[in-house]
């Protein structure tokens, strides 16, 4: 209101809405009182508005929609208790009608399923969830009769089926749940409401895809046993998602068809049926419009072990192809952008001058970014499985563009186009309404931002008809997962900064944020629901803290190693998800002890996780611990053979030939030892036979096995091989074939190893190409310990540790190295070497001295 005392002249604008400011304050008075019953009449001019009485089981009915409150609220208990005393009075009212009645046992029956996922039936402080299962099936059981004897209410069967089956699943009666569902899908008419059909479609799916032991819905713990899924059960849920695709091509849905399409990539994946991955990925990736470079391997077409040229050169093992630049140039910036920013960034691809601009398809709607991100997710991770490099950078930046664009920011403010000067009006000068400001997003669209806030998302189906509503992952897991699979994606761990390292990081100090913000949930979300949420969260910051480990042993940072193992196993004793991990830890502890050189504790490691693996069901932890094992035997026998080589020519040495008859009793004895000696390496070479023959026959099940789990485990694969056999040729041919993979897959850590063993065939036959192989080795294994240069200005003594690196793998190198300069003559190369060897030694002494200060 503008005081009176204004120079300036009221408008009229402003005497209307005074008049009618006025006119509400009378009428207010005359109509206030304290009565709630009380009848409201407004006066507005000639219009009158007149509030009657709901009846007592209306307003029962309704309360359960303004009461309930989401799992994350303080008051969620109090709010279910008071809807089920709500419904319970309602069913009570005298002279109920069936559609009153039968809505009334609807929703008794969804908010007693909200409290058995809660498990408030299974605490003794919640008085009033006691006995609430055989009321949820009561309520069922009669809704079910009441809609079957009303046309009119057949609306109602499908969401009491629906509530009938899940109870049933809980209830471990699979069976029973998967024939409720299997007999609705036969029973629909084409004139029924086609988001109806599809919900009915996707419950059937759900179900399938539910192992067979179901965890009680209660779940005071978290579930630690992930039971396999029966080929059976594969085939019924792909054959379910055929014939909901099929429906919906038949309809001409293309929102369901790309949905069945995603659920059926998704399912080939968590089946590990990687052999149709490839075929399904590119034809969801069709669907969505997403075109990607395929790369072209020059080996794919060969067998394992043949190689295009007779010899192998040095040139064979360029490096071009390790580091691909990005087809689209972007951002080297590995920091995605936080959810809650209000304001969309620009990607630094844009604003860099002259740049070209990246061509992504950033989708409208938020069912299609979500599906995006999905595919994107699996693309990465399966060309990162199978060790494609460039196919998974592709859908990588992809991915990372989607995100810089705000795929997973859903806020409700007013577009920018309002001017600062409509903003800061004053209140006395209304506009005109041909100059009012045309508010951009409407209420639907607010409520559609709400609803994909909470991962639900819109697929509409006609305009005659309702949208179909679809619960996806939580954006709050997709965001953190993306930290989690560019980790993964980023396999190279040489550099100053390794971006797989950066990326573990950034996404445990973004889980931490994220932990502190508000999560965002539907009101008819249970608390199982939200512990669901909070179990993966948990388990993807376990596994960031797995790939953290990871890296860091790699590049010898051991005391970093040892620190993040002891907060892994902390934070999976606090959320209970210790046994699903149990193997993953094992296996970190063996590669530790392995790159420490503790064999013995490395090969216990190995076998305990080995048995942890197998008693889970983990096939690729099982087959990485049974080739650590194989590799730490192989190198103790091949160790042990060359010691003892050493030894009897050593003793062979100290015991010169003397043309004297007579031998004094000394001599005697010096033979007697000697004999002694030769019969104890005779035995120790029998037991290293032995042991020989049980590590080959393990060493090439292992090999066997490696041939259809990825990339990295065919690399290791092949590099057994290669140990196991005597022929040099074929030896080569599996060590070129495993360095072809490694390098198509980015692992310079692996890379390192193979050139090593390749450069060890040149030796003594190709000195240049096995000093430029040496050469590659000592750089890769020197940049899996770089130090991170300093920023300008900064002093030296800010700079902590030694860049080492791979010690063991550059203290052979620089032996070999060596060798070949001093066997060739080459005298200056030999000083030089020496003199690397010492500085190498140097470095290690103090990284020792250095330990061994922190450890006291």
């Amino acid at each position: 209101m503008v005081s009176s005392s204004s120079s300036s002249p009221p408008s009229p604008c402003l005497d209307k809405r005074r008049k009618l400011n006025e006119d509400v304050e009378m009428s207010d008075a005359r109509t206030r009182s304290s009565s709630p019953l009380t009848e409201i009449d407004v006066h507005d001019g000639e219009e009158k508005l007149s509030l009657t009485p709901l009846p007592d089981s209306m307003l029962l009915l309704h309360l359960p929609s303004i009461l309930i409150h989401p799992p994350n609220h303080q008051l969620h208990a109090q709010s279910l208790c008071m809807s089920l005393l709500a419904l319970r009075r309602c069913l009570k009212v005298p002279g109920l009608s069936p559609d009153i009645e039968c809505r009334a046992l609807t929703s008794l029956a969804e908010v007693g399923m909200i409290v058995i996922d809660g498990g408030f039936n299974q605490q003794e402080q919640h008085v009033w969830a006691q006995k609430i299962e055989p009321e949820v099936e009561e309520a069922t059981s009669k809704g079910l009769m009441i809609a079957q004897k009303h046309p009119s209410l057949r609306i109602y069967r499908s969401q009491l089926t629906f509530l009938a089956a899940q109870l049933a699943a809980w209830q471990n009666n699979i069976k029973f749940a998967r024939m409720l569902l299997r007999r609705l899908l036969t029973t629909y008419l084409p004139s029924d409401p086609p988001h109806i059909v599809y919900t009915a479609h996707l419950k059937f799916i759900s179900n399938l895809i539910t192992p067979i032991e179901v965890q009680d819905p209660s779940h005071t713990s978290a579930p630690n046993v992930s039971p396999a899924k029966l080929s059976q059960d594969v085939r019924q849920t792909m054959s379910a998602i055929q014939a909901m695709h099929k429906h919906a091509s038949k309809y001409g849905h293309n929102g369901v068809v790309l949905l069945t399409r995603v659920l059926r990539l998704r399912h080939l994946v968590s089946s590990g049926l990687w052999d149709q991955v490839s075929e399904s990925l590119i034809e969801t990736e069709e669907a969505l419009g997403l075109e990607f470079l395929n790369e072209q391997d020059a080996f794919a077409d060969q067998p394992a072990g043949q190689s295009p040229r007779k010899g192998l050169r040095v040139t064979d093992l360029n490096t071009v192809h390790m580091n691909p630049p990005s087809p689209t140039k972007l951002s080297t910036n590995t920091k995605l952008l936080n959810i809650t920013d209000t304001q969309p960034s620009t990607p630094a691809s844009e604003s860099a001058p002259g740049s070209a601009a990246p061509t992504f398809k950033l989708f409208d709607t938020h069912f299609e970014r979500s599906m995006a991100l999905h595919v994107l997710i699996i693309g990465v991770v399966f060309y990162t499985y199978v060790g494609r490099l460039l196919n998974a950078t592709q859908r990588l930046s992809h991915l990372h563009a989607l995100l810089d664009a705000g795929a997973l920011r859903f806020d409700n403010k007013t577009s920018d186009s309002v001017s600062s000067a409509s903003a800061n009006a004053n209140i006395s000068d209304p506009p005109a309404d041909s100059e009012k400001v045309v508010v951009s997003q409407t209420k639907a669209e607010t409520q559609e931002n709400d609803n994909a806030a909470c991962g639900i998302v819109r697929i509409p189906l006609s305009e005659s008809t309702p949208p179909l509503y679809v619960q996806t992952t939580h954006p709050r897991v997709l965001y953190i997962v993306a930290f989690l699979v560019s980790c993964v994606a980023k396999k190279d761990p040489v550099g100053r900064r390794p971006k797989r390292k950066i990326f573990a990081i950034e996404g445990l100090s973004t889980w931490e944020r994220e932990l502190k913000k508000e999560l965002h949930l539907p009101t008819f979300a249970s608390l199982g629901y939200l512990e669901e949420i909070d179990l993966r969260l948990a388990k993807i910051k376990a596994d960031l803290m797995c790939e953290l480990v990871g890296v860091s042993i790699m590049r010898s940072e051991f005391d970093a190693a040892e620190q993040t193992l002891s907060v892994l196993i902390a934070h999976l004793r606090n959320a209970h998800i210790f046994p699903s991990f149990s193997a993953r830890v094992s296996l970190h502890h063996a590669h530790l002890a392995h790159a420490k050189g503790q064999t013995d504790r490395a090969m216990q490691c190995y076998q305990v996780a080995e048995i942890f693996s197998e008693e889970r069901g983990d096939d690729f932890v099982r087959i990485s611990a049974r080739a650590g094992r194989a590799c730490l035997k192989i190198g103790t026998i091949r160790e042990k053979e060359c010691s003892m080589k050493e030894r009897v020519e050593a003793e062979k040495q100290k015991t010169p030939k003397r043309k004297t008859r007579g031998k004094s009793k000394e001599r005697k004895a010096a033979d007697d030892a000697m004999d002694v000696d030769q019969n104890a390496a005779m035995i120790e070479a029998e037991i290293t036979a032995n042991e020989w023959e049980d590590v080959q026959k393990l060493a090439e099940d292992v090999a066997e096995a490696c041939r259809g789990m990825g990339g990295t485990m065919w690399s290791v694969g092949r590099v057994i091989e290669a140990c196991l056999t005597d022929e040099i040729l074929k030896s080569k041919q599996h060590l070129k074939s495993a360095l072809s993979f490694a390098s198509s897959a980015g692992d310079n850590h692996l890379r390192a190893l193979i050139l090593a063993l390749i450069a060890s065939h040149y030796i003594h036959t190709a000195t240049d190409d096995a000093l430029g192989m040496l050469g590659m080795c000592e750089n890769l294994a020197a940049g899996l310990g770089a130090a991170v240069k300093p920023l300008p200005g900064a002093k030296g003594k800010e700079i902590q540790g030694d860049a080492v690196g791979n010690a063991p793998l550059r203290t052979w190198v620089g032996d070999r190295s060596l060798e070949i300069y001093k066997r060739t003559g080459n005298g200056p190369a030999a000083k030089k070497q020496e003199a690397a060897n010492r500085a190498l030694q140097t470095l290690l002494r103090k990284a020792e001295k250095r330990s061994a200060k922190d450890v006291e």
